[in-house]
């Protein structure tokens, strides 16, 4: 059985953490030959980053260039090559913070490519810094270890429970973000993992998230239907307004019911209370216990549905329309994993409505839902912007 290690007391030790937030927050040298590559190396340029990484390898001179350099050219490739580059670079690089910096970068790698013990002996070569931009290197690569050892907890200690309690440089934030946010999940504090998640998401988005979360480590098995927190919340706020909407309803009956029994009571009789008490109240009372069920139904799938990618394979037509349009319910297709990883294969009709032109722009294209077993029937749709007109443009 493969060792398993503890992360460096040293990193979370209150002096440690002391020094750090009074180390330099600024990152690492800039290195004016690489600014035009600062928001990457496009493709055709790849080969003379290579040269130019070659010429600098083993210079004690260049060894910042290099370990950015290494950094970016390694962003360019695939997980194995980019190990090779690093594992390469950093055995050459004689700057201490430097050559800590590439071995926990060739670190996370080698957690990603799934070589947990070739990550281990690399944060062995790794020493605890004052500096921050190296320190943040180095702990995030410690967390990512930790948390594919099955010590999550271990992650959390590393970097703190809030955005902030531990020190990151700024760069690296959103990574150490997401890091935490699934280390909270995987240690079963569920609630603290979706606070970290809606920090993230407020950072970089839901786009932002995403490409983050793609290169954590594939073993980590991460199900990106957590980054649907902010959808669920937005659901259930509309659950919500609907059952008070019922509830409003049901108070409104009552109240003309009351007001209409002592019309007909009194000596000069409103001529229209019958109609009121017979036709218009149970209406509201139809409509409030209406509001009422549905509402309960999408709290239900909001809050404990499960989370997945479907497709629209059909529309189904709703027996209302407006003067301009008839609406639709989407028909969508999914398989859908539950917490205990049951696959349930569904089939359900979108609550929400479209209207003629944007369900027919939806056919065959993908979006997310939750559904849930209790009313498998029916599913909250969500589509991406963009992807279809409006829901005005008819």
């Amino acid at each position: 059985m493969s060792r398993v290690t503890a992360p460096p007391s040293s990193l979370s030790s209150p002096d440690h953490i002391a020094r750090l937030r009074t180390s330099n927050g600024d990152d690492f040298e800039t290195i004016p030959e690489l600014e035009r590559w600062a928001r990457g190396i496009p493709p055709e340029e790849v080969p003379e980053a290579r040269r130019l990484w070659q010429t600098w390898l083993g210079d004690p001179a260049r060894d910042a260039a290099l370990f950015r350099l290494s950094v970016q050219l390694g962003g360019e490739l695939e997980p194995a090559e980019r190990y090779r580059l690093l594992a390469e670079a950093a055995p050459l690089t004689t700057d201490t913070g430097y050559r800590t910096a590439l071995a926990a970068s060739a670190a996370s790698t080698a957690v990603r490519l799934g070589d947990l013990d070739g990550a281990r002996r690399w944060l062995a070569e790794c020493q605890p810094s004052p500096t921050l931009a190296v320190d943040s290197v180095h702990r995030i690569a410690e967390a990512t270890l930790a948390i594919s050892e099955g010590r999550p907890a271990g992650a959390v200690l590393l970097l703190g429970e809030r955005d902030g309690e531990v020190p990151i440089l700024r760069s690296y934030r959103s990574l150490a973000m997401a890091v935490r946010a699934h280390a909270l999940r995987a240690s079963g504090a569920k609630p603290a993992a979706d606070r970290a998640l809606r920090e993230l998401l407020r950072r970089v988005g839901v786009d932002g998230a995403r490409s983050i979360v793609d290169k954590l480590p594939r073993a980590w098995d991460i199900d990106a239907s957590y980054l649907d927190v902010p959808w669920r919340d937005s659901e259930v706020s509309a659950a919500w307004l609907r059952i008070a909407g019922g509830s409003l309803a049901a108070v409104v009956a009552m109240a003309l019911a009351v007001a209409t029994n002592a019309d007909l009571a009194g000596a000069g009789a409103d001529p229209d209370a019958w109609f009121k008490l017979v036709a218009v109240s149970p209406f509201l009372l139809a409509l409030s216990a209406w509001l009422a069920l549905t509402g309960r139904r999408n709290l239900r799938i909001a809050k404990h549905g499960f989370a997945g990618e479907g497709r629209v394979v059909g529309k189904t037509r709703r027996a209302y329309r407006s003067r301009r349009t008839a609406y639709y319910g989407l028909s969508v297709q999914a398989d859908v994993r539950d917490p205990d990883g049951r696959v349930w294969p569904v089939l359900a009709t979108s609550i929400d409505d479209h209207g003629t032109a944007r369900a027919n722009a939806l056919l065959d294209r993908s979006v997310r839902i939750l559904w849930h077993p209790r009313h498998p029937s029916v599913a909250l749709v969500k589509v991406q912007p963009g992807s279809a007109p409006e829901p005005g443009d008819h």
